[in-house]
């Protein structure tokens, strides 16, 4: 059998309720993507794009249709803010990306999806999409787990950070 990585994971995300769509290594849609944001494509269509574009990339669509609001850190300073909110025992899925890490939290509709809230930090949910493992960019850097989705379960963002990032979005100073 060969090897299929792309469409072997763009199916588990699938079977286990997040919304996938292919993308290209410059993360831009193959296809319409707006009316997964509603509704999960069938895993019949998820085989069906990755027969289509075999190399294509994976982003799982955030907000309420993956139950999935994710903050991206792209600097060291935003992974440092994020992290110092995080209790030391507290696990929730985390992806190393080609230039920061993504920290996956259950959907939290009060959080838009919306890029520089700070420095280096981006929010991605309702309306959004991230790239997910083992995509790789146009560099051939892989996006990674740190803390696996496949055995950690993604949990509630901590009251301290989400009181954070609202402030944040309130005082928006970077845009």
């Amino acid at each position: 059998m060969p090897d299929r990585p792309m469409i072997d994971s763009a199916l588990w995300y699938a079977k286990h309720g997040y919304s996938v769509i292919p993308v290209t290594e410059k993360k831009t849609p193959y296809i319409k993507w707006e009316a997964y944001q509603k509704e999960q494509p069938t895993l019949k269509q998820v085989e069906a794009w990755w027969d289509q574009f075999p190399d294509a990339n994976i982003a799982l669509i955030t907000g309420k249709i993956s139950n999935l609001t994710v903050l991206d850190a792209d600097t060291e300073e935003a992974k440092n803010l994020i992290e110092s909110y995080l209790p030391e025992t507290f696990l929730t899925p985390i992806v190393k990306s080609p230039k920061g890490h993504h920290y996956y939290f259950q959907h939290i509709p009060e959080i838009p999806n919306k890029a520089n809230i700070s420095k280096g930090l981006d929010a991605r949910s309702e309306g959004g999409y991230i790239i997910a493992p083992p995509s790789k960019n146009g560099t051939e850097k892989q996006y990674s787990y740190l803390v696996g989705i496949n055995n950690t379960a993604v949990q509630s963002m901590p009251s301290s950070l989400y009181s954070y990032i609202l402030l944040l979005l309130k005082n928006n100073i970077y845009n």
